[in-house]
């Protein structure tokens, strides 16, 4: 329950007035909430309806889509309808499409590796891309797989 709701389901007994002043709130806020509460139930309801519609576009794509091809799909049905509107209501109804993660591939020439070090070693901070306290020997000595799992470790722990 919010406050204007408090007002509204106390006002016959204490007035507008003095639940305001109690609150804190501007009683034109509360007259304006008033007023306005046909328009927010209205935008529920159509809320619902798209609701409707993008759970059974959701479950056509075997839900894969997301709010972009939803979008997309709506509007070619004749909806006119923002892609901002359609990823409130499916936050809404905890609804989301499938995301392809990307690998990221780590170099593994060893001579890339020691030209990449030097170009960082004298870097301080988040600007040493996760290299800090490691040194380019490693690579010599333990090959450039060794060196990129090391660096690996060392970015996820830190």
């Amino acid at each position: 329950m919010n406050r204007f709701q408090f007002v509204a389901d106390h006002q016959r007994r204490y007035g507008v007035k003095r639940l305001c002043t109690i609150l804190g709130i501007a009683r034109s806020s509360f007259y304006y909430w008033h007023r306005t509460a046909a328009d927010r139930a209205a935008r529920r309801a159509a809320d619902a309806a798209l609701a409707a519609r993008i759970r059974v576009v959701h479950r056509e794509s075997d839900g894969t889509y997301g709010v972009p091809r939803i979008t997309a799909e709506l509007r070619e049905d004749g909806e006119r309808v923002n892609h901002k509107r359609v990823a409130r209501v499916m936050r809404s109804i905890d609804l989301a499409g499938v995301r392809l993660r990307r690998r990221h591939r780590f170099v593994c020439d060893p001579a890339t590796l020691v030209v990449a070090f030097e170009r960082v070693a004298g870097n301080t901070g988040a600007r040493t891309a996760g290299v800090d306290g490691l040194r380019v020997d490693h690579v010599q000595a333990f090959g450039a797989e060794a060196y990129l799992e090391q660096i690996r470790s060392h970015v996820a722990g830190g």
